[in-house]
């Protein structure tokens, strides 16, 4: 967490720009640019997003992620699955597999949790995505997870929900996961929660 405010610092000072340009790019005042960079506060999901655009960095790289990155982990599972399978499964054998159990998983995956509000805002879509679910008699389960666990439990969900900072993972989800949907929440979807517009598209794409 302590390392986000000197990283703005620093990519503000690489693209030679003063906290009032960047301020005017965000449409904040300077001294919120100030306090980010000297930690006393910090941006929210929309402003994090609006940073790596600004600064053409992923969320990960902004928030000072120098731990090993999950791209790393699929990559070694999906290398360790290429030598240990003599014949690749199948789109329909993979959906045979998903259909033995009655019940769907949907997860959601966004950024590190120490983002406080963010993480707050997601326990919301799930809580309440999944009552949704349990009124309508659906049988899905709505788990929560942080990107770092992508490996670990993506391959047994039957949608992927996305949230908006978390969507720098796009491709890499794609390749890791071929055959399961992928679902984008949108930053207006995902400040709003409409719960049923959004329990509607993951049944949609399901089908």
């Amino acid at each position: 967490m302590v390392e986000i405010g000197e990283n703005i610092k620093k990519l503000r000072k690489a693209k030679r720009m003063t906290q009032k340009e960047v301020a005017n790019q965000l449409n904040v005042t300077p001294q919120t640019i100030s306090k980010w960079e000297r930690n006393i506060s910090y941006p929210d999901l929309d402003m994090l997003v609006r940073l790596s655009q600004l600064f053409h960095i992923s969320t990960d790289a902004l928030l000072g992620n120098t731990k090993p990155t999950f791209f790393a982990s699929l990559f070694s599972k999906k290398k360790r699955g290429k030598t240990m399978e003599k014949v690749p499964a199948t789109p329909s054998a993979i959906q045979t597999d998903k259909l033995s159990s009655s019940e769907k998983q949907i997860m959601i995956f966004s950024v590190s949790s120490w983002i406080t509000e963010g993480e707050l805002q997601t326990q919301r879509l799930q809580l309440k995505l999944q009552k949704y679910f349990t009124v309508q008699r659906q049988p899905i389960a709505v788990e929560m997870y942080s990107l770092s666990k992508v490996a670990e439990k993506a391959p047994a969900a039957d949608l992927i929900l996305l949230t908006p900072e978390a969507q720098f993972a796009l491709k890499e989800l794609q390749e890791a996961v071929p055959h399961t949907p992928i679902l984008l929440l949108s930053s207006q979807e995902y400040g709003l929660l409409p719960i049923e517009q959004i329990a509607e598209k993951s049944l949609q794409a399901m089908l």
